[in-house]
Formats: C-alpha cells, structure tokens, sequence
C-alpha cells in the first residue's frame, strides 16, 4: 500500500529546504531539520553544460552511532582548514 505524500511522512529533501553552497566543482546541501548532509561532485559536459556526478550523503544519527568515525570527520575538515592560508580563511568568514 502506497501512502499519500503529506507533511509527515514526505522525505526530507521533499520537506525541508536546504542550504546549499555551489561551485564548479562541489554542490554542498544541509538539511539541519533532518540531520542530513548531501556533497555531490560536479563535472561539465562536452557542451560546457554543468551536471552533478556522483555524490555521498552523511546522516547526523548514523555517524553519532559511530563516534569515532565522526571524530575522524571532524578531524580531517580542522587540518584541511588549518592548512589554508590565513587570507583564504578571512575571505571564508565574510561569507
């Protein structure tokens, strides 16, 4: 039996709006309601023609079931912030 879409049992990305930063190479959405991060490659077709390529998404109550990995998440984004140069980290701040 098929249910009808309503509010309480749509998806997430059906009932929520995410933030989303975009560039040329990465497409970043958050759904903060639904603890749901989405990081989707990006590629340009032979027209010039941008498209999303494969992608993962992280689920906030999976990745507290293993506090390690998220740990180890976090880790990874900290270097890799911290290995940038300091006008690249003001220039992140502005936004």
């Amino acid at each position: 039996m098929v249910l009808p879409e309503t509010a309480e049992n749509l998806p997430y990305w059906k009932s929520e709006e995410p933030e989303v930063l975009i560039n040329k190479a990465l497409q970043i959405k958050y759904y903060g309601e639904a603890g749901a991060l989405q990081l989707t490659m990006r590629g340009k077709d032979n027209q010039g023609n941008s498209y999303n390529k494969k992608g993962v998404n992280l689920r906030k109550h999976i990745l507290q079931k293993h506090p390690e990995l998220l740990r180890t998440l976090a880790e990874i984004f900290t270097d890799w912030y911290d290995e940038l140069p300091e006008d690249k980290k003001a220039k992140a701040l502005e936004g």
